[in-house]
C-alpha cells in the first residue's frame, strides 16, 4: 500500500512527442509556404502519421496560430497616386456623360469560399 502511494505523488512527465525535431520543422515551413491552408492539408501534404491536433499543438509551441487575415491593406503612396490619376482623368466630364454611368455600392459576390478565411499568422504580425 506504501509503494502505491509513493508512486502517486510523483510528478507526472510530459510524454514523448510524437513528431521527430524535422518533421516539426517540416510542419512550420508548411504553414509559412502556405498560411491559408489548415492542419489537416499539413498533416496530408507531409504523410504525417499524426492526428490533426498534433499538428496543430506544434503550431502553437512554435507562436503560430490559426488567425484570420485583416480584412484590407493598408493604402500605399503608389495606391493614394492610382486614385489622385483616376480622379483627375474624369474631373472635366460633362454632365451628359455622367448620365450615362451606371453607378452600384461596390458590394462583390463570389459563388465560393462562404466562410471566414483564415491563416497561419505568428504571434505579433498582422
Amino acid at each position: 500500500a506504501e509503494e502505491t502511494e509513493w508512486y502517486g505523488n510523483l510528478p507526472r512527465g510530459r510524454p514523448p512527442h510524437s513528431t521527430t525535431p524535422a518533421q516539426r520543422r517540416d510542419i512550420l515551413q508548411a504553414a509559412e509556404t502556405d498560411p491559408q491552408t489548415n492542419a489537416v492539408a499539413i498533416r496530408d501534404s507531409l504523410h504525417l502519421d499524426v492526428c490533426e491536433r498534433t499538428v496543430r499543438r506544434v503550431l502553437h509551441e512554435a507562436g503560430v496560430h490559426h488567425r484570420t487575415p485583416a480584412k484590407k491593406e493598408y493604402l500605399n503612396d503608389q495606391h493614394r497616386e492610382g486614385r489622385l490619376r483616376f480622379a483627375q482623368q474624369y474631373v472635366d466630364k460633362a454632365e451628359d456623360f455622367w448620365k450615362r454611368v451606371i453607378w452600384t455600392d461596390e458590394k462583390t459576390f463570389s459563388s465560393t469560399c462562404h466562410g471566414r478565411r483564415h491563416c497561419w499568422r505568428w504571434n505579433n504580425t498582422r
